[in-house]
């Protein structure tokens, strides 16, 4: 499943294919950020959203059920 990640503060966007693993999802979610550890915990910086451009309130647990 294609989902599109997007971070309002940075500006910065990527596309992931899940499911992938947990901490390469937090890894990309901390390069959107622009932070090494920070980007972790504002996870809320950060949004998600699926093929059809709707947002997907908590991408653990989708990426979690994908496996």
């Amino acid at each position: 499943m294609k989902v599109k990640m997007f971070c309002d503060i940075t500006g910065k966007g990527a596309m992931v294919n899940l499911p992938m693993e947990p901490r390469m999802l937090l890894d990309m979610q901390g390069e959107l950020l622009e932070r090494e550890n920070l980007g972790y915990i504002l996870c809320a910086d950060v949004k998600y959203y699926d093929e059809d451009n709707n947002e997907i309130e908590n991408i653990f647990i989708l990426n979690k059920s994908l496996f």
